[in-house]
């Protein structure tokens, strides 16, 4: 059996969530702690995202096209969260009411967009029934409040064209990688890899190759791909300057 990038990836992912997370807080503090409780967990979802896929064939796509956006960790019906983020909503229903009419002012049939894990904590028909209905080919990349203390996930999974782990792109010719995770890869990003995550809210991870998509940095709507990365794209180019965007 060839086993391909991506395979290899989500195994490097796995194993790099497991491993402590350092950060500094709002308050300038160093933050130490474990990323995840059960790592058997993400394992076996890896095992078992072939039958959560069902049997679509996966869109291939450029994911710097103009058609192609992300963004991350909504938490849709997640009220703790707007203190937690300080976001600038008055409620959980007024938040997810601008998330969707964000979503829905920006994005057309044809377009792709990227979820970077977290999407709802909710059971709430109408809502699902508003997310499944949100236009665009959906791909969803699991986070952590997506699956339960079992290791099981919800119903929100029904709302999505394809389901990933990881989303890595190899642009072979460009001499370049883009990963789209939920977690951020750290303490370190792959050499010629720029990481597309959330996970982290407000914070940043301060490495000159991650990128941050959380919807606390792209004003509560999806931004293009190729708009997010360019900032880091350009450190990087700064070091390797054979690639190309």
């Amino acid at each position: 059996m060839n086993v391909t990038h991506q395979e290899l990836f989500n195994d490097l992912y796995i194993s790099n969530i497991y491993k402590p997370e350092v950060y500094t807080n709002d308050e300038g503090e160093i933050v130490r702690r474990r990323q995840v409780k059960d790592i058997k967990h993400w394992e076996k979802l890896n095992e078992q995202l072939p039958r959560l896929r069902g049997h679509k064939e996966h869109k291939e796509f450029d994911p710097l096209a103009d058609n192609v956006y992300a963004w991350s960790d909504l938490h849709f019906d997640h009220k703790n969260i707007i203190q937690y983020s300080n976001r600038p909503f008055g409620s959980k229903e007024h938040m997810n009411e601008m998330l969707l009419f964000n979503y829905k002012e920006i994005i057309k049939p044809d377009d792709i967009v990227i979820f970077g894990g977290d999407i709802a904590f909710t059971r709430n028909e109408e809502l699902l029934y508003n997310i499944n209905a949100l236009p665009g080919y959906k791909i969803m990349i699991i986070g952590n409040h997506d699956i339960d203390k079992n290791g099981k996930m919800g119903r929100i999974v029904e709302c999505f064209d394809e389901i990933h782990l990881t989303k890595l792109f190899f642009f072979v010719e460009k001499k370049w990688q883009l990963a789209f995770t939920h977690y951020p890869m750290r303490p370190e990003v792959p050499l010629r890899m720029i990481n597309i995550h959330g996970h982290i809210h407000t914070h940043l991870t301060g490495h000159p190759q991650s990128v941050n998509m959380c919807v606390e940095h792209t004003d509560y709507r999806p931004k293009k791909v190729k708009d997010l990365v360019a900032p880091a794209f350009e450190m990087l180019k700064a070091v390797h300057d054979d690639i190309v965007f």
